[in-house]
């Protein structure tokens, strides 16, 4: 074992409320992966393209297309590349203890985590969407889209344990956002793609374009509709707030 000094990359639109740009909205995605390890069929190298390069890429994207909007949203938007997102999310930890925004302002965050971006859905997966206010939010963007939102693994466990786990208990609103499970065309079985991903290439060196082809027109879309979801959540007058119903809303106020 050895010691190793990894770091957060992080950005910042700045809202152009002169109030609300005091709160901030967070977009996230961890940025580092296994590294070499174990070679398998002669590869050693653990590309990670899907957990998580393939997030980071959509992270970089949301903060391009946003700056170069003509009017910046009221509220102020942070995006975190996060470093030990796969060594218990120490970098997200170590953002809101040690980063120069206090989490009480911190209103809301979001998580590209493993996006699986196979093929374009009908449906995109909100987890933690039933836990807050955040999901009515996400519903009418989807809508607007025509687009239907899947709630899957909300219970407790699920945002506890993923790499939003420390923003969850400073007790921020949050959401992680993946392709749906539902495809276009009725002709391909995305949950079987995913179960494929999952079962042959999740954290083995094959995890990269040849064998998990990102499907571009797929990303557009979720990262399109994340887009919408930042800036609405930015420019709405009221912050999201955790449901009185939510076990982790329950679990964070003991």
């Amino acid at each position: 074992l050895r010691r190793t000094d990894s770091s957060n990359v992080v950005g910042m639109i700045a809202g152009s409320d002169p109030e609300l740009r005091r709160e901030y909205v967070l977009i996230t995605a961890h940025l580092d992966h296994l590294g070499r390890g174990a070679a398998i069929n002669g590869d050693n190298v653990y590309n990670g393209m899907q957990q998580n390069a393939a997030g980071v890429a959509m992270l970089l994207e949301l903060a391009r297309a946003i700056t170069a909007m003509p009017q910046k949203p009221k509220r102020s938007i942070v995006f975190v590349a996060s470093t030990a997102g796969d060594k218990s999310a120490q970098g997200i930890e170590y953002f809101l203890k040690s980063g120069p925004i206090a989490v009480s302002n911190i209103i809301a965050a979001m998580s590209l985590e493993m996006p699986l971006a196979l093929m374009r859905t009908g449906d995109v997966i909100g987890i933690g969407s039933d836990q807050s206010t955040l999901g009515v939010m996400l519903s009418s963007v989807l809508q607007s889209s025509n687009l239907h939102l899947t709630t899957i693994g909300a219970e407790e466990g699920s945002l506890r344990s993923m790499e939003l786990a420390p923003l969850v208990k400073a007790g921020i609103p949050t959401l992680q956002l993946q392709c749906g499970d539902h495809s276009r065309s009725g002709r391909a079985d995305m949950r079987m793609l995913k179960r494929e991903y999952l079962q042959n290439h999740f954290n083995q060196p094959s995890d990269d374009a040849s064998s998990a082809a990102i499907d571009i027109e797929a990303v557009r879309e979720l990262d399109t509709v994340i887009a919408q979801l930042l800036l609405r959540v930015a420019n709405n007058v009221a912050r999201p707030v955790w449901y009185r119903s939510s076990v982790i809303h329950n679990k964070v106020r003991r």
